[in-house]
């Protein structure tokens, strides 16, 4: 699904909201002119909610990030001071384009993103294919001279189509994974990591941070990314690793729990579970990320587990009683 990103004033005056609610000095004026603010628009409440994540993760923020925020709030303290409104309103607007081009700002409106259980196949104008995992987000920076994907969430599949004279990139904030074969997937997972795993032919890696610490990966093998450096390199079974573009997993002699994990990123409703009691559980075989739910009585029954569904969705895994 595309997302339609916010005006640059919207973003900006959304910045300034998040900054004025970031202040216990806050009126019940303020709060009522903030309501009017969000009726006049379907834009604006949500944009809001984005910015005060920006607002409330200040301190994690790069240094365009921090100018940014710091300059709608500077723009708010002038605000006050001052009864002309127009320095205010040329700092906000310059905050909100610079907000537009910052990693912190962009994640929130990505070009991309599909739903938990959604995966979804893009074929690009150069002839590469793309699939999205589910609860994937991404943008698409690709113009004349460069093929490059800004992947923020989630896992992407490539599938490239060769052109040494714009090398094709999947780019996350812990690094970059350029092409230099055919196919490839990134996923970030959750941990400040992306992995990296060449399905086939060879990629290149480099941390965000350490650009002389690169590495080329080849067919059939994995490694993790931190912005500083890159993890030990894995072997893994290429078609195994790319089966989940069919929709599918298989495991061999896999933790239970590491498995509900992978599952759950598929449900729109948790899995919810007791990670020591079913550590010993091992599993093998192929299981449906297309159907969760299907997978969980597959592995309830040959495991001797129960399931216990709440009436919010959410499922319960535990040891069947003796």
């Amino acid at each position: 699904m595309l997302i339609d990103r916010p005006s640059p004033l919207i973003v900006a005056r959304a910045a300034e909201w998040a900054a004025l609610f970031d202040d216990v000095t806050v009126t019940d004026a303020d709060k009522a002119a903030f309501e009017r603010w969000c009726a006049e628009h379907p834009q604006h409440r949500p944009t809001f909610e984005r910015m005060a994540g920006v607002v409330a993760r200040f301190d994690g923020l790069d240094l365009i990030e921090r100018r940014t925020i710091a300059a709608v709030d500077s723009g708010r303290r002038l605000r006050r001071r001052v009864a002309g409104g127009m320095a205010c309103l040329a700092l906000l607007l310059a905050g909100g384009l610079a907000a537009r081009q910052s990693y912190a700002v962009r994640v929130l409106w990505p070009d991309q993103r599909t739903g938990a259980g959604e995966q979804r196949q893009l074929a690009l104008a150069d002839g590469s294919r793309l699939t999205a995992d589910t609860r994937t987000r991404f943008d698409d920076l690709r113009n004349g001279d460069t093929r490059e994907i800004l992947l923020f969430e989630g896992q992407l599949m490539a599938e490239v189509s060769r052109d040494p004279a714009r090398p094709f990139v999947i780019r996350t904030r812990e690094g970059t994974a350029t092409a230099l074969g055919t196919a490839y997937s990134v996923r970030r997972d959750g941990a400040g990591r992306s992995v990296v795993t060449v399905i086939e032919s060879r990629v290149r890696l480099c941390p965000a941070k350490a650009a002389d610490h690169c590495r080329t990966l080849f067919a059939g093998q994995r490694a993790a990314i931190t912005p500083d450096a890159i993890g030990p390199v894995e072997t893994v079974d290429p078609e195994i690793a790319a089966l989940w573009t069919t929709g599918w997993i298989e495991v061999h002699d896999r933790p239970l729990p590491d498995l509900l994990g992978e599952l759950a990123r598929y449900r729109p409703a948790p899995i919810r579970f007791d990670a020591s009691e079913l550590a010993a559980v091992r599993v093998t075989g192929s299981y449906p990320l297309t159907d969760p739910d299907a997978a969980l009585r597959s592995i309830a029954a040959a495991g001797a587990l129960r399931i216990e569904q709440a009436s919010d969705g959410a499922i319960t895994l535990r040891r069947a009683a003796r």
